[in-house]
């Protein structure tokens, strides 16, 4: 199989992918070129497979639900499931908005607040 190489930028919800290349010299000297700046301290050059099946394996994940109303937080838990090495999802009810993630917690969390933001953004804009 082929490695590519994926330089990041950011993490949680800011996280983007800013080039990929065929070599970790050409991603460094990317990196190098256009200097940069890369947040929570790690400097990203993601090795990913072409063309690889994504393997399913089990792990913890975390789950996060806020009131969309108040902001509260109305629960928070961990359990194990069998999921793809980076699984997060969010969604929203009348009432609630909720995530969960394979990171942390706090992922989690940071996932269910802006899915709650979202929500009251549309809901300003519609008025």
């Amino acid at each position: 199989m082929k490695t590519i190489y994926v330089v990041t930028l950011g993490c949680y919800s800011d996280y983007s992918i800013n080039g990929l290349f065929s070599t970790p010299e050409k991603a460094r000297a990317f990196i190098e070129k256009n200097k940069i700046d890369l947040c929570c301290g790690q400097r990203d050059i993601e090795e990913w497979e072409l063309d690889e099946l994504v393997k399913h394996t089990a792990k913890t994940v975390w789950f996060s639900k806020i009131d969309i109303d108040s902001g509260d937080i109305g629960s928070e838990k961990s359990y194990q499931k069998s999921c793809p090495p980076r699984y997060t999802t969010a969604d929203t009810n009348s009432v609630h908005a909720w995530s969960t993630s394979s990171v942390s917690q706090e992922h989690a969390r940071k996932l269910a607040v802006e899915k709650r933001q979202e929500v009251l953004r549309l809901q300003k804009a519609s008025k």
